[in-house]
């Protein structure tokens, strides 16, 4: 269900009671908006040029990446713990304070380890979740000292939202800047897009999307 309208940007409420599909604000019906501002021809998952093998490949590994709920081996963990009590052992000798704010930090850092990010988790359930459109990105550079930073990607949604994020980085790929035809998805519950499908390869958030102020 759209729950932000692609004209007015209302928000829909729990309790408004306009039909379903249908803004409770200005009554446009969402169909006949999108149909009308975003014409296409329904097509099967790809962009109209199908994208490479290389990005058909990072979307099967994001999916892969997104149902693997503990990454690291057994082995891994139980070094990685080892460790861990080792220093803490170490500095409780000398410092028994710091020990504690060290072990406090390890216990709540170990929650997250191995846990695929939100925004990985996202941009994977949009493949079979998601709502998508047609449009054209930009990717820019952050660049410190001369030397690259990250990555930012510009787009705009179906109600002319204009949205940038930081690309999270992927496995033996590199985005280039510049203009890109592209796939974008949308989840229900989020205002911003969640994946974008280029011919060469995909981009998601790495942290979360911001509007900019002009």
């Amino acid at each position: 269900m759209i729950r932000h309208c692609p004209k007015c940007s209302y928000t829909r409420l729990p309790a408004d009671s306009a039909p379903v599909g249908t803004c409770p604000s200005c009554g446009v019906v969402f169909e006949k908006f999108l149909s009308k501002e975003y014409p296409r021809t329904p097509i099967p998952f790809g962009l109209p040029d199908a994208p490479s093998a290389a990005a058909n490949a990072q979307l099967e590994r994001l999916k892969s990446e997104a149902m693997d709920k503990t990454p690291l081996s057994t082995k891994t963990r139980l070094i990685g713990f080892l460790t861990v009590m080792i220093c803490l052992l170490i500095f409780a000798h000398f410092s028994p304070n710091f020990a504690l704010l060290l072990t406090v930090t390890f216990l709540i850092r170990a929650r997250s380890i191995g846990k695929p990010s939100r925004y990985l988790l996202d941009a994977a359930h949009s493949i079979d979740y998601g709502t998508h459109y047609f449009a054209r990105i930009r990717i820019t550079a952050s660049v410190d000292k001369g030397v690259l930073d990250y990555y930012i990607a510009h787009v705009s949604t179906p109600n002319n939202q204009k949205w940038r994020f930081v690309v999270a980085e992927i496995r033996d790929w590199t985005p280039k800047k510049g203009i890109h035809d592209a796939e974008v998805f949308l989840l229900p519950e989020l205002e911003w897009p969640t994946l974008i499908v280029v011919n060469n390869g995909i981009i998601y958030p790495a942290s979360k999307p911001y509007r900019p102020l002009f």
